[in-house]
Formats: structure tokens, sequence, C-alpha cells
């Protein structure tokens, strides 16, 4: 059967921008916090991790956006030389890579189980929808069957 709407399992309005900002700032903070502890190293997993939350409560919309702008934000602030941008070495070079490769594969796998999860759920709906219709119909048969057999007793 094929579903039309299974783009829309996620929801919409102004909120889910604003949870995902808060959610982009939790993670910038956190990683903020653990610099000390890092320095230079895993620039990025903060921000994929929130981007994957955001993806999987928010949609594909709000996940992109805090993709990208999570990027340049981590780059600039937790990749050495630390405060401006610099020329990329390999090591950076391959950060970018990483970073976009892992967060797209989540990002990938989250849309199509989320489309999987919401296809599933208006398939169990329409079934349960025709489930009453049918047993509607049948006491529908059954009454009209003792109404007929009602007038032909003597």
């Amino acid at each position: 059967m094929k579903i039309y709407n299974v783009k829309s399992w996620a929801p919409t309005g102004a909120q889910r921008w604003v949870m995902a900002l808060a959610i982009s700032l939790l993670a910038f903070f956190l990683r903020m916090m653990l610099q000390p502890l890092v320095e230079g190293r895993f620039a990025l997993l903060a921000f994929t991790l929130s981007t994957v939350f955001i993806h999987y409560s928010y949609g594909l919309a709000p996940a992109l956006a805090s993709a990208i702008i999570a990027f340049p934000v981590g780059i600039f602030f937790f990749q050495p030389p630390y405060g401006h941008f610099g020329p990329m070495e390999r090591e950076d070079v391959l950060t970018t890579i990483a970073y976009v490769v892992v967060t797209g594969a989540f990002m990938f796998v989250i849309q199509r189980l989320r489309r999987a999860q919401y296809r599933a759920e208006l398939l169990a709906e329409v079934a349960e929808a025709r489930y009453l219709m049918l047993l509607q119909s049948d006491n529908d048969r059954e009454a009209a069957e003792r109404e007929l057999k009602n007038l032909h007793k003597p």
C-alpha cells in the first residue's frame, strides 16, 4: 500500500526550531566545559550527537540547520588554532570528512527508520478502521437476518 504523507512524521511549528536551537546551545556549552579535558580531540562529537537527537525528535530540517551551523562553530572554537579559521591541515580535512560522513549516515538512517515507523502507524490505523467497519457491517447483517427471520415466523 502506497502511503503519500509518510514524509510528514516530524512535528511542525516554531517549537521544533526553538528546541533545536536549545539543544545545539546545550551541546556547545557542554563541549565548552569539556574543552580543558579533551582539548582539540573530538571537536565535533557533541554536535553530531545533538544533531542526531534533534533529527530523531524534531525532523530533518532542524537537524540539517543544526549540522550546517555546528560545523563552523565547532571548527572555530574547538579545533586548534582556537578562535580563528586557519589553513586546513590533514587532520582538519579528516575531521571534516568524518563529521560529514558520520552525521550524514546517522541522519539518513534516522530518516528511513522514522518514515517506516510513521508508515507502520498509519497502516495500523487504517487496519483498525477497516476492522471496525467490518464489525459494523457484520452486526448490521446479523440484525437484518434476525429481522427477516422475525418477519417469516408465524
